[in-house]
């Protein structure tokens, strides 16, 4: 019955029950985004591991790549004038 003379009408119940459906498929999808990112940032770890041979906390090709950082430079943007 669509309005029912007692309780609840069917529309407020579906209702409800989408909002509950969309909140556990949020968590799922916050949960499988964040798995994803750990996976993702394992490998890169492994990779630079086993494959590069380099450290996970070596800076130097980003510092190149970058200009930005590196020992001793207080993590600020290095110019012309500071390689000089």
């Amino acid at each position: 019955m669509l309005a029912p003379e007692q309780g609840t009408c069917l529309h407020d119940t579906l209702d409800d029950n989408s909002h509950k459906h969309a909140y556990a498929v949020s968590t799922d999808l916050e949960y499988g985004a964040r798995r994803a990112v750990e996976l993702l940032g394992n490998e890169v770890i492994r990779y630079r591991r086993e494959v590069l041979k380099q450290g996970v906390f070596d800076d130097s090709a980003y510092v190149e790549a970058t200009g930005i950082g590196g020992r001793g430079t207080g993590g600020r943007v290095l110019s012309s004038v500071d390689a000089q």
